[in-house]
């Protein structure tokens, strides 16, 4: 009768992890898809907002800025913070406070206000970011790692294609405010997802003497913003090298201050939010300068390649299209390909080739740009892409 229960008991636990595995892969999906939302879709719509609120593009440029700071600033913080009070916690946190922001961008009634909640939007999306690979990883047995991660990136690939078309149907037929709203739906489920997955979470091990780095983390923040504010127009007189030399400069050198200082107090303090020996591990190293790569890459092909095909090909916007949705249709296969080999073959050449394969075809772009046709420059984003 005990090996009946304790059959029984097992098997229950075990049907329990499937649930909360799948559940936690979904949401994180979701949550992801969300995330990416708040990008290239904006993108799409910001002229219109600036528009309506009288502003020029250099002042509505901060939607998007403010956005991306924060989401800089604050996912190392958001992921020490999942560590010591619970990923999902925090994980729902942030789902909740980036549906709220969504709802409240939606009603913005100036500017000034967009780009605030806009930087709330941000704040949230870093809690979403800073737990979600983590909460990932944790569900999902090593065998299937590769796959189940691809499914985030894959997840955000869709919401890119969607949220441009999205977008621009919003701004043709209803309003730019439409495509706030939409989300919220979205967002609601992904608040449910995060409550099964707080509910269901097998219990964790507690974390003796782990704190928040609060120094650390404000360091931090305000290291990045300082390098964002010394690549914007914030001096007198001309945009030109010579009328914001000293500007430029000089916020520079503060950024380059604040990191030494960073790594000096992250070297001393028990819990440091960098952990800084982790960097002598050279995978560690490596994947994080390969993400580095990635989503400058990334950044360049959305925001650089529709100025190249516009103003240097002189083509009508369509092209751009285009070449846009061509890109975002690899970025939804090629992961689901790339985490199907490595969970196979585990291969050392993964990494390599696919690094190759940026900077070749990168470069290529980088010196040869308007001198390309409009197919070679679409084939070899889609190279990078495919990297």
């Amino acid at each position: 009768m005990h090996s009946v229960f304790t059959e029984i008991r097992d098997s229950t636990a075990r049907a329990g992890l499937r649930g909360h595995r799948l559940t936690a892969l979904m949401g994180a999906a979701l949550a992801y898809f969300m995330v990416q939302f708040g990008m290239v879709p904006v993108a799409v719509v910001l002229p219109t907002v600036a528009s309506e609120f009288h502003v020029d593009m250099a002042h509505a440029g901060w939607a998007m800025t403010s956005y991306l700071l924060m989401l800089a600033a604050l996912a190392l913080p958001a992921g020490r913070l999942g560590d010591v009070l619970g990923l999902h916690k925090v994980f729902l946190a942030g789902v909740v406070v980036f549906g709220v922001a969504t709802a409240l961008t939606g009603l913005a009634a100036s500017m000034e206000q967009f780009i605030a909640l806009r930087a709330l939007q941000g704040a949230g999306g870093a809690l979403i970011l800073g737990t979600t690979l983590a909460i990932t990883a944790s569900v999902v047995p090593e065998s299937q790692r590769g796959r189940a991660l691809a499914s985030t990136a894959i997840a955000a690939s869709v919401s890119g294609m969607v949220g441009s078309v999205g977008a621009g149907l919003a701004v043709t037929y209803l309003s730019w405010r439409w495509l706030f709203f939409l989300v919220l739906p979205l967002a609601a489920l992904t608040a449910k997802l995060g409550v099964d997955m707080l509910r269901t979470a097998p219990p964790a091990s507690p974390k003796k003497g782990l704190r928040m780095d609060v120094l650390g983390a404000v360091l931090f923040s305000v290291m990045l913003a300082t390098l964002v504010m010394s690549f914007n127009h914030f001096h007198d007189g001309p945009e030109t090298f010579e009328a914001g030399f000293a500007y430029h400069t000089t916020l520079q050198v503060a950024t380059a201050v604040l990191f030494v200082v960073l790594l000096v107090v992250e070297s001393r303090v028990a819990n440091p939010l960098l952990v800084l020996p982790n960097f002598r591990n050279g995978l560690f190293s490596a994947t994080v300068a390969a993400n580095v790569v990635v989503h400058m890459t990334m950044a360049s092909m959305f925001f650089l390649l529709p100025f190249v095909i516009q103003r240097g090909m002189v083509l009508p916007a369509l092209y751009i299209s285009a070449a846009l949705v061509s890109r975002q249709v690899l970025d939804i296969s090629a992961p689901a390909l790339a985490g199907w080999l490595y969970d196979k073959t585990r291969s050392p050449l993964l990494r390599p080739v696919s690094m190759a394969l940026i900077s070749v075809s990168m470069l290529a772009m980088a010196i040869l740009a308007t001198d390309l046709s409009y197919v070679t420059l679409v084939a070899l984003t889609v190279v990078a892409g495919f990297g």
